[in-house]
């Protein structure tokens, strides 16, 4: 699966993803739009995590945790930018 992002008039491949590797975590965290798109290359199974389902299992963690994810997500956020 690669992660595109747009570029002039094409997409750039920016990562490729493999098994068991995750993506739209980020979105998931902040709840904005996401960065990027991901492109299956060829059969692909994907397990959906839903945002209550996620915000319930972060909510759990240490706040610590809670913190430093978000803190990374914001970070990655405007690095992209």
């Amino acid at each position: 699966m690669n992660i595109t992002v747009p570029l002039e008039d094409k997409d750039k491949v920016v990562g490729t993803l493999g098994p068991c590797d995750l993506f739209g975590e980020m979105a998931l965290v902040d709840s904005q739009p996401r960065s990027a798109t991901a492109v299956a290359s060829g059969h692909t199974t994907c397990i959906v995590i839903t945002p209550t389902d996620f915000i319930r299992r972060l909510e759990k963690s240490d706040p610590f945790v809670r913190a430093m994810v978000r803190l990374l997500t914001k970070r990655l956020r405007k690095m992209n930018a």
